[in-house]
Order: C-alpha cells, then structure tokens, then sequence
C-alpha cells in the first residue's frame, strides 16, 4: 500500500515523495515494483481489449516487465554518470532509479483510449520535478538532463525489446 500511496503522491507533485525515495537506501526493491506497477495495467488492460487472455498475455506482462525495468535501469546508470556535468551534482543512480520510479504514475492511465497517451505525458513533468527536487538544479538543466535520458531509453528498448520477445 505504501508504494502506491508514493506513486499516487509524486503523481500529484508531492515533492517529498522524491527525497523520501531517493534517501531510503532500502527502498531499491519497492522503487522497482513501482515501475512494474506503472508500466503494467497499460499492457494488461490492452490485451484484455484484444479479447485474448492466456499464455501471450503473460509472455507479454514479464516481457514488459523486464524491458521497463533494464531500459529504465540502463537510463538511469547513464544519467548518474553524466549527472556531475550536465547537473552540477552527483547524484547516485539508487538515488535517481528511486526518485524516478515513484514519478511515472500517470503511466498507468496509458490504457485510455484517445486520451491516455496524452494523459502519460504527465509522467514527463513528474520525472523532472522529482530530479529537480533531489539535484537542486535549474528546472532547464533538468529538462535537458531528462531528454537525454529519454533517448538513451528509446535506444535501448529498440535494441532489447527484438531479443526479449524472441527470448519469450
């Protein structure tokens, strides 16, 4: 419950959630179950639409699962090392993966049809905003900071994501 209470929170711009996070050294696990439990009911709920539910709707839950989890953790390894030089501060990439985990919640409206799309583009501001609330820096330095991110992340999804549905 304490998790979804977070995400819910950061969703809404609590910015303690942030420095909750990224302070709990103990939290990695419950930030990772965060980011499973915004990426999934976009996935689940788009199966259950297709009218299918069965073996290929699991495949597709853990496959979505792991690739949400490496692609964001591969993002994140980038970030903190470049944190330093593009921020002005080192954060750690528990420290990041934390914050950020709890900031995607508005993820799991992405089923919506016609709107939830654009309703998971609220994911953007609370990224920023958690980073922003444990970097210090300037709301600019951390909108650049992110995109670089972002794109890291696209990359790596588009170079795993063929493997791992063929591995599933």
């Amino acid at each position: 419950m304490k998790t979804l209470a977070w995400i819910i929170r950061a969703t809404f711009l609590d910015p303690r959630i942030a420095r909750m996070a990224a302070l709990d050294e103990q939290g990695t696990g419950n930030a990772i179950g965060a980011i499973v439990i915004t990426a999934l009911p976009g996935v689940l709920l788009g199966w259950l639409g297709y009218g299918g539910l069965g073996f290929g709707i699991v495949r597709s839950l853990i496959t979505t699962a792991v690739m949400t989890v490496v692609s964001l953790g591969i993002m994140v390894g980038l970030l903190s090392a470049l944190s330093q030089n593009l921020l002005g501060v080192k954060i750690s990439a528990g420290q990041l993966l934390r914050a950020i985990a709890y900031s995607q919640g508005a993820n799991m409206l992405s089923f919506i049809p016609g709107i939830g799309r654009v309703i998971s583009l609220w994911s953007i501001i609370t990224g920023v905003a958690a980073v922003r609330e444990i970097s210090g820096a300037d709301t600019q330095k951390v909108a650049i900071f992110m995109i670089v991110g972002a794109v890291a992340g696209v990359v790596v999804s588009m170079v795993l994501a063929p493997m791992l549905y063929a591995f599933f």
